[in-house]
């Protein structure tokens, strides 16, 4: 399936703290561990993702 989009723009790659989830600002999924936390990758179906909420309700495009 296809990737659904989220609103903004993509940071530069020098503006991005490697500790954190590159979405985190622009992702409506995001709560307070997002802010403290990189998730690790994980698989979910045949999928390979690194979010704390990726099994919350089923995200477009992971292949379940």
């Amino acid at each position: 399936g296809r990737l659904r989009s989220i609103p903004g723009e993509a940071p530069g790659l020098v503006d991005i703290d490697r500790g954190l989830c590159v979405f985190l600002d622009r992702c409506d999924r995001a709560t307070d561990i997002c802010r403290v936390s990189m998730p690790a990758p994980r698989r979910i179906g045949e999928s390979v993702v690194a979010c704390h909420h990726a099994d919350f309700d089923g995200l477009p495009g992971l292949g379940r």
